[in-house]
């Protein structure tokens, strides 16, 4: 398979869940981006407009290098092993005895 048809192959999953949703973003002009997102330290919304360029970037940085696989599918962060690690996890603090001081 030609190099190019490996790399869409690649970035085609990218396009189906996409790093920010398309109703975040508030307006496009062919130059500028603006798009919202939640301040964790504020807890508010702020809004941001940055050049193509640089969303383009922001965005890229979220596609992971060949080989590496996303956390959240494994461990703790899989959706499949949720309820089992909740019950592991409320035993675990039955057990727990807290002491002040």
């Amino acid at each position: 398979m030609p190099k190019k048809n490996q790399l869409a192959n690649y970035l085609v999953k990218y396009v189906e869940s996409p790093p920010i949703a398309m109703s975040r973003i508030i307006r496009y002009d062919g130059d500028k981006v603006t798009y919202w997102y939640k301040d964790h330290r504020s807890n508010q919304r702020e809004v941001i407009e940055i050049s193509v360029f640089d969303f383009i970037g922001r965005m890229v940085q979220h596609i992971l290098p060949w080989g590496f696989k996303q956390v959240r599918y494994y461990g703790l962060h899989a959706t499949c092993k949720a309820s089992k690690v909740r019950e592991i996890l409320k035993g675990a603090l039955a057990k727990l005895v807290f002491r002040k001081g």
